[in-house]
């Protein structure tokens, strides 16, 4: 296992993910004081967390070939009612009431940010894997029939110039004329 290889891959899909989400949340919040309705310092972690939530269940699913997609919109769907449920409920607390809202949209903006994210992921995967399959047809085409023509030919100019049964043999074996 490349540990470094793992760290360049998950760098490059978390950091977007992550920066996104650091960008979306200085956003909402500032539009939320802005509003006069400010998040509690308490609370702030609350729409942070949620705002990565959102874009890594937004990244799983735009990097998945599965039926995944309609799950995580199922859950998004789930969380988003489970809060606004919350937050009408007449017993709750005022201030985690005042998150809900901001909570709400940074989960969705960050899960179509994330959504892109794994696209742009699995875009750049695809397009490596038919280059892939490109240049494997196209040196199964030209370099091995080339290859195996040249062989051909090395090993039919040592049968002539080697008439013996023991001298073709020893001189015109695969190993001695291709060695390595």
């Amino acid at each position: 296992m490349d540990i470094g290889r793992l760290i360049r891959d998950l760098a490059s899909l978390a950091l977007p993910v992550f920066a996104v989400a650091a960008l979306t949340t200085l956003i909402v919040l500032w539009a939320a004081h802005r509003a006069s309705a400010p998040v509690s310092r308490k609370l702030i972690l609350f729409p942070v967390s949620f705002a990565i939530l959102g874009g890594i269940f937004g990244a799983i699913a735009g990097s998945s070939r599965e039926a995944l997609v309609g799950a995580i919109v199922t859950g998004l769907i789930g969380i988003v009612s489970a809060l606004l449920s919350y937050a009408f409920a007449k017993e709750g607390d005022s201030e985690t009431r005042a998150t809900i809202p901001p909570i709400v949209i940074l989960l969705v903006l960050n899960a179509l940010a994330g959504l892109s994210i794994g696209e742009n992921w699995k875009r750049k995967w695809d397009d490596y894997a038919t280059a892939m399959a490109e240049y494997r047809a196209r040196f199964n085409d030209v370099w091995v029939p080339v290859d195996r023509e040249y062989r051909l030919s090395v090993l039919r100019k040592c049968i002539e110039e080697n008439r013996s049964y023991t001298a073709a043999r020893d001189r015109c074996s695969y190993s001695a004329l291709f060695p390595g």
